[in-house]
């Protein structure tokens, strides 16, 4: 689905100019080209960002803030994006490309890259983290999620280097990446269904869901110190956890509403803050 979502986007960005806005969907247009699809270059901006449905929760379409929309309108972020819902690390190295679009698009004077990806590497297939003969199974295979993604992030950090010290020169770039906050399966068994259907009982769902992203943050926490130059952004707990968040500050079991994404904005703009005061 995200595929093919992303070959019509192409396609609109071949046909639409983005100096031009005349009529409401020039604009969504537009949207969508300078911020999913990186057409809009920038040279000025320092930072660029490639991120999931937690920086584009409905491709482009202005349903409710999200964590971009925030940085950009209220807390003057001015960022070079790639940013696409349902989006995952291994798509992004693989398939996607989109921290390329932003090097690219950025020029010399890019020195930051935010990346909120890896949420849907770890939620995907809900269903291979509990079994209806042996049960629980949910820290073997969250080893195996993160022994790939720990290659995956690696391998972008790596080549996003080389590209922008090839294209531009100078150092190499300085990586942000965040966390999560706490998922609310109790709103809807989106992010579980799987491992319900496998036999996981509902009473532990919130408890899996917070699981999966502990250790998620203790993965990037490690990361830091196999790759230089990166830095980690906490977000858990923001919005009332644990084990899950607060209802109110929710859209669904794994995205906060647009109240709830501006109170992590604000979290994170502060995190962002002491990482890069040159902003």
């Amino acid at each position: 689905m995200v595929n093919r979502i992303l070959r019509v986007l192409v396609l609109l960005a071949g046909i639409s100019s983005c100096d031009k806005k005349t009529s409401p969907i020039e604009g969504i247009l537009l949207n969508y080209q300078c911020d999913l699809l990186t057409s809009c270059s920038d040279p000025s901006t320092k930072f660029g960002m490639v991120g999931d449905s937690w920086t584009d929760l409905a491709v482009g379409l202005p349903i409710q803030k999200d964590l971009h929309d925030w940085l950009v309108e209220d807390h003057g972020y001015h960022l070079q994006s790639f940013v696409l819902a349902g989006h995952t690390a291994q798509g992004e190295l693989n398939f996607v490309r989109g921290f390329e679009r932003v090097i690219r698009a950025s020029g010399p004077n890019l020195k930051y890259m935010l990346i909120s990806l890896g949420g849907n590497d770890i939620l995907a297939n809900s269903g291979a983290y509990w079994s209806a003969t042996t049960g629980n199974r949910v820290d073997a295979e969250l080893d195996l999620r993160f022994a790939r993604l720990d290659i995956v992030h690696r391998e972008i950090i790596t080549q996003g280097n080389l590209l922008k010290q090839s294209l531009w020169g100078g150092d190499p770039l300085i990586w942000i990446i965040n966390g999560y906050d706490y998922p609310n399966p109790d709103m809807d068994t989106s992010c579980v269904r799987g491992a319900l259907n496998n036999g996981m009982p509902q009473s532990q769902a919130a408890i899996h869901t917070a699981r999966m992203v502990d250790r998620y943050q203790t993965y990037l926490t490690g990361l830091t110190t196999r790759v230089p130059n990166l830095h980690v952004i906490e977000l858990r707990g923001t919005l009332g956890g644990y084990p899950q968040s607060s209802p109110s500050l929710k859209f669904d079991c794994i995205h906060p509403n647009s109240l709830g994404f501006g109170i992590l904005a604000t979290r994170y703009a502060e995190t962002l803050q002491g990482i890069t005061p040159d902003r």
